[in-house]
């Protein structure tokens, strides 16, 4: 499959579309239905949500047999993606730094994750490591929205297996719910959201830090 200037090679779409297995609405369905289902069956294709707001935000979650193997943002602007803020916001890199890489990835055609280890700005753990939690926090995010719809198109997907970590359905829907759940309690005990938490001790363990 040929790769078109500026496209993600991690995340190229087929030429044809693909069958529209289910669609509807989040009232109707929630996301507690829709991944467990997609999972279960082992579904490849990409399933997509659109926000039911003024803002219309479109999240895509891409399925390789029902595993979750990466994300993607239509509506965001392709020089700014979620990943670039994360990685910013994280202080891995600067902005000025992103802007360099994400012109590399247009010169030379290749995706973004390989101009950014290419350049050596960021290893490949912290990497590997962002993506991951891009898709967490994602998926946290859509249980936020008050409405929206969703369509899941069975499709031929592709991912760089140096980048992304497969994730089932089942652990991310697990462990987001309990983030859902925890963080009321969390969030009383943070004075500001601008803050970055450290560990007091980098070699405690967390049973050690509890109550302090």
């Amino acid at each position: 499959m040929s790769v078109q200037k500026g496209e993600n090679p991690i995340f190229r779409r087929p030429k044809e579309e693909g069958n529209v297995n289910l669609t509807g609405s989040l009232k109707d369905f929630g996301l507690t239905d829709i991944f467990p289902l997609i999972g279960q069956q082992q579904k490849t294709g990409i399933l997509t949500l659109r926000e039911d707001t003024k803002a219309k935000r479109v999240v895509q979650f891409l399925f390789d047999k029902g595993m979750i193997v990466g994300t993607a943002f239509p509506s965001d602007p392709p020089d700014q993606p979620p990943l670039a803020r994360r990685l910013i916001r994280g202080g891995v890199l600067s902005g000025e730094k992103w802007k360099k890489a994400y012109d590399q990835q247009k010169e030379d055609l290749i995706s973004i994750e390989n101009a950014l280890l290419n350049t050596g700005m960021v290893v490949k753990e912290d990497l590997v490591a962002a993506l991951r939690l891009l898709t967490f926090e994602t998926f946290y995010d859509l249980f936020k929205l008050k409405g929206g719809i969703f369509r899941f198109e069975t499709k031929e997907v592709s991912y760089d297996p140096n980048f992304i970590e497969p994730i089932s359905s089942e652990h991310l829907l697990l462990d987001v719910l309990r983030m859902v759940d925890e963080w009321p309690m969390i969030a009383e005990r943070i004075p500001h959201f601008n803050m970055v938490l450290k560990k007091s001790d980098p070699t405690a363990t967390l049973d050690e830090l509890t109550g302090t």
